[in-house]
């Protein structure tokens, strides 16, 4: 079995906050077996692999407008939602089959109703992946709290288990957030993110 350690600067904890130092154990299948923070600085180790920018779960996009069932049709939609981080989307209409049915990423699920998605949210409506929506509310709200709802808020409204968190015996696919304003700790046009590893499908 091949070692998947992957370390940063900063992680998205599973409580909203970022923290330093991070490095993520993750098993073939894409189970996190372990999470450790140094508190002095990184130590290097074996086998793991150290990424400039902010380890963080991948995005579940519950919030998107105007996204049906026939999203499955547009492929080119699909990977573009896909390539900026988003592994779960919320779409309105009938027919979503279970995620253990679905055979690609991002998986669909049905869009929560607006009742249950609260006021801070509700910013990251609109058209356009998820990623380019926080970008435009970037100056509205501190990263670890906009990084928070978009992975582990969002899971909680959405009823999702397994995902969202950076945390052992969880699946959420893991992203690096890179160019990001490390000073003022914000999205800038440039932030990008990279997937370091996917969730397996069965």
């Amino acid at each position: 079995m091949s070692v998947n350690r992957f370390a940063s600067h900063y992680m998205l904890s599973p409580g909203g906050k970022l923290v330093r130092w991070p490095v993520v154990t993750i098993s073939d299948s894409g189970f996190i077996e372990k999470v450790h923070c140094f508190e002095n600085g990184f130590v290097e180790q074996p086998l793991t692999r150290f990424f400039a920018g902010i380890l963080i779960p991948a995005f579940l996009d519950i919030f998107a407008d105007g996204l049906s069932l026939d999203i499955e049709d547009d492929p080119g939609l699909l990977n573009r939602h896909f390539r900026d981080g988003s592994l779960i989307i919320g779409v309105s209409g009938d027919g979503i089959p279970p995620l253990s049915e679905q055979q690609r990423l991002p998986w669909l699920i049905s869009k929560p109703t607006i009742g249950e998605i609260d006021q801070s949210g509700k910013m990251f409506s609109g058209k356009g992946t998820l990623l380019e929506r926080m970008k435009n509310q970037s100056s509205t709200m501190s990263l670890s709290e906009m990084l928070s709802l978009v992975t582990v808020q969002a899971a909680e409204i959405a009823e999702l288990a397994g995902v969202g968190r950076i945390e052992q015996g969880f699946s959420p696919g893991l992203l690096l957030l890179q160019n990001v304003d490390m000073v003022n700790m914000q999205l800038i046009p440039e932030t990008r993110v990279k997937w370091l590893n996917t969730p397996g499908i069965s």
